[in-house]
């Protein structure tokens, strides 16, 4: 444990000698206990933040790094070293985009597990950021001590869509509708006066009847300030793989996986996963009955959740 501190101490000073010119680090400490460091690295004109928190064996998010970090239980933080990085959807003023594919996501978290000095990595990936978690541990298994899956996108399409309808219509209660239908009004007005950069939070702000168990669960803390790519974002919604082909790449996983959904999620119906994991011995399924979409932030599931998850990590080595 000490070398791995003492690894971490230099590794500001490794960048320099080895002309880590596009890598960024600083350091604050609250107490004793607790060592921040934050920092950035340049990846195709695209300055992506990290913060890293705790100490232990490292569990990267994947994601937003400023987002995630205010997702995530102190607990956690205690228990392990997390790390969490951006994706390049997660910067305001991006360069023009390409043609992005999972790969260059994917590339993104390995260039940041590179810099940053680590060997293997417990991944995590929530809502649409598991499809990158996903797509990376099937690219460098290697590198992957154990994938978890939170509330994961599975595919888009019509099949998606009618779970998503069923759901609502035989799941939500009358006081969750009412709620969803309030905000939607709200936010068309809202949204034609919000800049670009800020309508993926003011969206999912309004639409929390479909993200929360409590219908009215005020995000307004953990989404202040997150700023998307608009351009970068459609990119990568653009190239989740269908539902056939996201079977297929579950087959291919060869690390041991954590799944985690909830079942008051109405953006992601636990039976679309369902369908597809059906048979695999690989995948661990976790379905939380009083969760939503966000099991590991919401105040009423977080400590149940990482109770699963350090349990998991335990059981699965």
């Amino acid at each position: 444990m000490k070398l791995k501190h003492l690894l971490s101490a230099l590794l500001p000073v490794l960048c320099l000698l080895f002309s880590c010119s596009n890598a960024r680090v600083s350091t604050s400490q609250a107490n004793a206990e607790h060592i921040q460091k934050t920092g950035e690295i340049i990846l195709d004109g695209y300055p992506l933040q990290y913060i890293r928190r705790g100490s232990g064996d490292p569990l990267l998010v994947v994601g937003s790094a400023t987002y995630y970090s205010r997702a995530f239980s102190k607990k956690l933080e205690q228990e392990f070293e997390m790390i969490y990085v951006d994706s390049r959807h997660f910067v305001e003023d991006c360069p023009a985009t390409e043609a992005y594919t999972l790969a260059t996501f994917s590339e993104d978290v390995e260039q940041f597990r590179r810099q940053l000095g680590l060997k293997k990595i417990s991944l995590i990936g929530h809502s649409i950021h598991a499809q990158i978690a996903l797509d990376y541990a099937v690219r460098y298994p290697q590198h992957v001590s154990q994938l978890i899956l939170i509330a994961g996108v599975p595919y888009l399409g019509d099949d998606l869509q009618t779970l998503k309808n069923e759901l609502w219509e035989a799941g939500a209660d009358d006081e969750r509708k009412t709620r969803m239908k309030i905000n939607s009004q709200i936010a068309s007005t809202v949204l034609d006066t919000t800049p670009a950069p800020r309508h993926f939070a003011v969206s999912y702000h309004y639409n929390s009847p479909l993200y929360w168990a409590d219908p009215g669960f005020d995000a307004t803390p953990l989404l202040r300030d997150l700023k998307t790519c608009p351009a970068a974002f459609g990119q990568l919604v653009g190239a989740l793989p269908g539902k056939q082909a996201m079977r297929d790449k579950l087959q291919e996983v060869k690390v041991p996986t954590l799944l985690v959904l909830g079942q008051l999620d109405f953006a992601i119906p636990h039976r679309a996963w369902e369908e597809l994991i059906t048979g695999n011995e690989r995948i661990d399924y976790i379905l939380m009955d009083e969760a939503s979409h966000n099991p590991h932030t919401e105040p009423a599931t977080a400590a149940v959740f990482d109770q699963h998850l350090m349990s998991w990590r335990v059981n699965s080595k």
